[in-house]
């Protein structure tokens, strides 16, 4: 069967996607934010959270406006829950408003950094 482009109610449709736009309308029916923001954060990791802080946390996901950190040790926890409204505003200048809205720490004593 040879391929043929899909039709709509307004006759066939020509105009080419890219991948990218494709992933961040699906990612924005599903409530996500665009692809890129995720690889944003982890490129600019150091500078948001500062070089020390960078070591001992990682972002992990970035899910319903949440950013989802961890550590391998408790009380990086409690610094990221002080560092949260710093890290929130920085997410916001390089990200835009709206797209980290807090700020989620899970120990895991499995992961080391």
């Amino acid at each position: 069967m040879p391929w043929s482009p899909l039709t709509t109610p307004d006759g066939p449709q020509r105009r080419v996607h890219r991948v990218g736009e494709a992933l961040d309308q699906v990612l924005a029916s599903l409530g996500a934010p665009p692809a890129d923001s995720f690889s944003a954060v982890v490129s600019a990791w150091p500078d948001l959270v500062g070089p020390e802080a960078a070591q001992a946390l990682e972002p992990i996901a970035i899910e319903q406006r949440r950013l989802l950190v961890r550590t391998a040790e408790p009380a990086w926890a409690s610094q990221v829950r002080w560092l949260a409204p710093a890290i929130l505003a920085a997410a916001a200048a390089r990200l835009g408003e709206g797209v980290i809205d807090e700020v989620v720490v899970r120990v895991d004593r499995n992961w080391a950094p």
